[in-house]
């Protein structure tokens, strides 16, 4: 349960009590007003048990979690400076502050102190779960008449949105995989049938040394690939394995999939990095059968920048196991029959006039 203080009596403050209503880990507590009497109306219509006049004593209450600041934009810096200081959370109304200045000092407090600084917009997040609830309902229609879900959002909106990537069977035998569309969810699939055929294969031998080594990604992928890597380590622990989310500078931080991913920006962001004796990077962030980034940038080029040995990863969970596992062995490299992706979930391809 996170215990809420507020500060600011406006029709936004309304909206947002009314909304926390349908949030049960949210209890609004606490209205600080610089006078007492408006404070103690205001909470008495809201319900809130607790009324300040002071910011100091909202601060140091030991009842307050979080303060949602709604007050007007001049006063939100030294607002949100004063609770977080106090180890407050924070979710301040736009535009949070005036100057970036500003914004960075209140970023860095919050790291300091451990909690949260958040400006109070959802638009992306917003977006990708409108597209998700369009492209379900869609779903539900076609595969009703059709057998087949047909349509399908690609794993960045369920990234944006928070939401967990959908079950294996919605992709349709991965009918969308070139364009990206399920990647992540086969890559855990794949994974946890290749841990499996070698804890059978392997039972009751003994493994050698394990080589350090490190993954470097997008950052999309990132929170997924960290939850399927430690599978791995938990089959064969001792591992020492880093993983770095790269962010896009070349193309824009907005793009977050791995296969936008530069060598100048690889190499700038894992300078003086913990590497190891290997790094691990996906097929997919160089030209179709070479090893050249798309800023000419060679795995070559990264290895004499970084003095680490380049491990291409292919589009399999499958090989990445096995690079984790043994990066000196040559990649394992699938074909699937007729080169359609998804062929061994059950894709045998569609004709439109099916669907």
């Amino acid at each position: 349960m996170v215990r809420l203080g507020i500060i600011g009596r406006n029709f936004v403050v309304d909206w947002m009590l009314a909304a926390a209503e349908s949030v049960p880990a949210l209890r609004p507590v606490a209205i600080y007003s610089r006078r007492l009497e408006t404070g103690r109306e205001f909470a008495q219509a809201h319900g809130l048990p607790l009324v300040f006049d002071r910011l100091e004593d909202l601060a140091s209450c030991p009842e307050v979690d979080a303060v949602y600041i709604a007050s007007p934009t001049g006063c939100h810096y030294d607002q949100a400076r004063q609770m977080l200081l106090a180890g407050k959370h924070v979710l301040c109304e736009k535009p949070a502050v005036v100057t970036a200045r500003q914004l960075r000092e209140l970023l860095a407090i919050a790291r300091e102190k451990g909690v949260v600084f958040l400006e109070a917009m959802r638009l992306v997040h917003d977006d990708a779960l409108d597209v998700i609830r369009r492209v379900e309902r869609w779903q539900r229609e076609i595969f009703a008449s059709t057998g087949s879900h047909f349509v399908h959002a690609s794993d960045e909106f369920y990234d944006l949105a928070g939401l967990p990537m959908p079950e294996e069977e919605r992709y349709d035998g991965y009918i969308q995989l070139e364009n990206g569309v399920g990647m992540l969810r086969l890559l855990k699939t794949e994974i946890e049938e290749a841990l499996g055929e070698l804890h059978r294969q392997e039972a009751g031998q003994e493994q050698g040394d394990a080589a350090a080594l490190s993954i470097a990604t997008g950052r999309l992928a990132y929170p997924y690939l960290k939850e399927y890597v430690g599978e791995i380590c938990r089959q064969y622990p001792g591992r020492k394995i880093q993983i770095y989310p790269i962010t896009n500078d070349f193309f824009g931080e907005m793009i977050t999939v791995s296969g936008l991913i530069t060598g100048s920006d690889l190499i700038r962001q894992l300078k003086g990095k913990e590497l190891g004796d290997w790094l691990l990077l996906p097929v997919n962030m160089f030209r179709a059968g070479e090893r050249v980034f798309l800023d000419d940038v060679t795995a070559s080029d990264v290895e004499k920048a970084l003095q680490v040995h380049v491990r291409i990863v292919q589009s399999s969970g499958r090989d990445l196991v096995s690079a984790i596992l043994h990066p000196d062995q040559a990649p394992i490299c699938e074909h699937t029959e007729g080169g359609l992706p998804g062929t061994a979930y059950g894709y045998e391809g569609y004709e439109l006039e099916e669907v």
